[in-house]
């Protein structure tokens, strides 16, 4: 019985959160600075707003429950993993497909180039032509 102290807790109520949560008192000390009394504790737990009772938070929670929400997550991760893959994959076939479809317009795009190009020459051999012509006459 002396091995096994009985534990002193503590509540302390968060006003934003409007949850109670439950606190293990560790060690009281005397805070020289501020001249009030604190404490060292740890949180294990809150209170549940329903039933009114302390549920454990962290490593001191239901081992069994957390190992069935990791199966459950697991199983969940597996499901969001095919579903990635088969996104991805549909995601790459697009992709090639814009691919296709934007070399098929820069093909057109420099075949368009070419011509401009090809017409600006000859407008350009029509202007000297002009302006030899002219420079004759005069």
């Amino acid at each position: 019985m002396a091995e096994e102290q009985k534990r002193r807790l503590s509540k302390c109520y968060n006003k934003r959160t409007g949850i109670t949560y439950v606190y293990e008192v560790l060690e009281n000390y005397w805070d020289k600075e501020l001249h009030q009394a604190r404490n060292k504790r740890r949180m294990v737990g809150k209170i549940d707003p329903v039933t009114g009772e302390m549920v454990p938070t962290g490593k001191r929670g239901n081992r069994k429950k957390r190992e069935e929400e990791t199966e459950a997550e697991r199983m969940d991760y597996r499901r969001l993993y095919s579903q990635s893959q088969h996104e991805l994959a549909q995601k790459n076939k697009e992709l090639a497909d814009m691919k296709k479809r934007l070399c098929s317009y820069v093909q057109e795009e420099m075949k368009v180039l070419d011509d401009l190009l090809k017409g600006t020459a000859v407008l350009k051999q029509t202007a000297q032509a002009i302006l030899k012509d002219f420079g004759d006459k005069n």
